[in-house]
């Protein structure tokens, strides 16, 4: 699963992430499912994002990674800001 989040401008990415609680400013925008290895998905977002800060997280786990740990853990993750 792919998931796109608003979160806090000032926000630090990697304590948000180790947080086991959602905290103030964390919005859910959207999410895709992407459900065997190949397949493709596109995301189409049918509102305008408002101003702010987001965050896409990659929470797909390889079928071959013994640790089972999601891409997201291993940096597969991006910030942007909408002005």
């Amino acid at each position: 699963m792919v998931v796109l989040t608003k979160i806090p401008r000032d926000a630090d990415l990697d304590a948000l992430l180790d947080s086991k609680d959602t905290l103030p400013g964390v919005e859910d925008v959207g999410d895709v499912f992407v459900f065997a290895p190949g397949d493709k998905a596109d995301v189409v977002l049918t509102g305008k994002l408002t101003p702010g800060r987001y965050v896409m997280l990659c929470f797909i786990v390889d079928p071959d990674d013994m640790n089972h740990e999601p891409r997201v853990a291993k940096g597969m993750k991006a910030d942007f800001i909408i002005e």
